[in-house]
């Protein structure tokens, strides 16, 4: 089943937003219910259904072995077999022919995807119950329960019909390809594939570092058992720097759900839990194979592409810490033009270029780096020449802080201190010789009030004054 129009779209839209990671990938994976609300305490029961499902599974499988559907499934292929063999003449002959080669490639595929389907349910350490929908499971149970009601050949294919023995129990059709996709069970990811997603993370570490290869590679790695992959993609932890959760774990977290996804904001937990359900479970009746590869692809790649910034440049190539030289803000800037105005902290080189003029021209600018976690939005007085800043808390403004000059300015904005000139902060601003030697517009600072800006005439004599006063003179 296709999502509907709300999952691809918010997939769509979270990927731009997807690009600034700092506050999501530093250390912050350790999820506190108080940080993750109600969307992960939604999870959490959803895993405690799981666990309970694993349970029963687990008993079913301990003597079941590998069989071959069970009597009952295989009482209804048989009994389709025998009433085929029974409906052949000689005029349809040719016709049964290749009906019973369909049957005999129909049953041999089972028979394949038997042994890993029943390893997999035997052995519920190895299932990624993160990514798992309980209805996966559910489905899972009933064909290892032997639930079957039925073998249909239709102009659909061929396949089995299982569940419906207890009122309200869903009734579902299985095909080959379910088996092999194991209901939407999700293995968890092997060492192996962890190996092959560790080899494309490091390429942020290259100089020759190119978004487009890294979602080449991503695909290349999904394209085979592209739903459980994606699916491992979304929800496996420390694969992103050890950080100790997962994209999954990181959109649990409410505060960070409506970062991501500011439409949804007001959308209730239960929503919100199914939302991120539809992208990381490919048992959801709603999840879309395209839309959650495009999400996890392009997560990812933008993921990379920040953090590559921070190994652009060679560590000698930085000015020490302490007395550092005054350098130009080129040995701050990497090769996808990202200056590195802090540790951590890369500005676009356009984004940094308008600050040095918003300086400049005395423009009303928020601070591109607050060390403290204060946000704070400046302004130039141009009646005192002077500047002012006031804190940001959500969408509203402190009482501004006035009569600042620009050097107290630039040590505000390189994290020091506007009253003591010692503490410069430890930004690298206040290295960039661009950035240090920067002076407001002289036209802005220009006193025109002062005497010295007015022209002196020499008043004019008594004699003067009266020949004027006759009109004589012009």
């Amino acid at each position: 089943m296709r999502a509907d129009k709300t999952l691809v779209a918010g997939a769509a839209a979270a990927t731009p937003r997807t690009l600034d990671m700092s506050k999501f990938y530093a250390g912050q994976a350790k999820i506190e219910a108080q940080q993750a609300g109600n969307i992960m305490k939604l999870f959490s029961a959803e895993k405690e259904v799981n666990k309970e499902l694993l349970k029963d599974i687990k008993k079913m499988t301990e003597n079941i072995g590998i069989h071959k559907g069970g009597p009952k499934a295989a009482g209804f292929f048989h009994g389709h077999v025998k009433e085929n063999a029974a409906n052949t003449t000689e005029e349809n002959l040719d016709q049964m022919k290749y009906k019973s080669t369909r049957l005999k490639e129909f049953k041999d595929e089972f028979e394949v995807f038997q042994v890993p389907f029943i390893d997999l349910i035997s052995n519920p350490q190895n299932i990624n119950t993160d990514a798992t929908d309980p209805n996966a499971l559910k489905r899972a149970k009933s064909y290892a329960n032997d639930e079957a009601i039925g073998f249909y050949n239709d102009s659909t294919g061929m396949y089995f019909r299982y569940g419906g023995q207890m009122q309200g129990d869903a009734i579902f059709e299985v095909r080959p390809s379910d088996l092999k996709n194991y209901f939407g069970v999700v293995p968890i990811m092997s060492d192996v594939e962890k190996t092959e997603v560790f080899k494309i993370l490091q390429k942020r570490e290259s100089k020759t570092f190119n978004k487009n290869d890294v979602k080449s590679s991503l695909y290349n790695f999904i394209s085979t058992d592209r739903d459980i992959r994606v699916a491992n993609l979304l929800t496996t932890p420390d694969l992103m720097d050890n950080t100790g959760g997962s994209i999954a774990d990181e959109m649990k977290k409410e505060q960070v759900f409506d970062e991501l996804f500011p439409e949804m904001a007001n959308n209730t937990a239960e929503q919100k839990k199914d939302f991120v359900a539809q992208l990381t479970q490919p048992g959801h009746p709603k999840y879309d194979s395209n839309a959650s590869a495009e999400f996890a692809v392009n997560y990812y790649a933008n993921v990379l592409e920040q953090e590559n910034v921070t190994f652009n440049i060679p560590e000698n190539q930085l000015p020490e810490i302490g007395d550092r030289t005054v350098v130009s803000y080129r040995q701050f800037t990497t090769k996808n033009n990202y200056v590195n105005i802090a540790d951590g902290t890369p500005l676009a080189l356009p984004q940094f270029n308008e600050l040095l003029n918003n300086l400049k021209s005395g423009n009303r600018f928020e601070a591109p780096f607050a060390p403290l976690g204060i946000d704070r939005v400046f302004s130039f007085d141009k009646q005192n020449k002077t500047w002012s800043y006031s804190e940001k808390i959500g969408n509203k403004l402190k009482d501004p802080v006035t009569g600042l000059s620009l050097d107290q300015v630039k040590r505000l904005l390189n994290g020091g201190s506007e009253t003591d000139a010692d503490i410069k902060g430890s930004g690298h601003l206040l290295n960039m010789e661009e950035f240090v030697n920067l002076e407001m517009d002289p036209s802005l600072m220009k006193q025109t009030e002062n005497k010295s800006d007015k022209i002196e005439v020499e008043e004019p004599n008594f004699v003067d004054k009266l020949l004027r006063s006759f009109g004589r003179l012009k």
